[in-house]
């Protein structure tokens, strides 16, 4: 008796079904995109502290190639050491 009703009564009548299938995408789309931004936040604090990593391997590619001497690194280092 309610399996008739289910099948061959009003809800499966034309729209029944997309509503259905609308509201799970956009269940499955709001929890991706909450993972995304999750993980994505996160990796923006670690790019945030890697900024003066990687100036600090710029500064010592420039002292490896000769670009500048040691007291010029020197000078920069503690530059660097005071910005963060």
């Amino acid at each position: 008796m309610w399996h008739n009703q289910m099948w061959d009564g009003h809800w499966m009548m034309g729209w029944g079904f997309f509503p259905m299938l609308i509201f799970w995408g956009l269940m499955l789309f709001l929890f991706f995109y909450i993972i995304k931004t999750v993980f994505r936040s996160g990796s923006r604090s670690l790019d945030n502290n890697s900024d003066g990593d990687n100036s600090l391997s710029i500064l010592k590619e420039r002292l490896a190639r000769g670009e500048i001497d040691e007291a010029e690194f020197n000078t920069l280092y503690e530059k660097l050491r005071h910005v963060d």
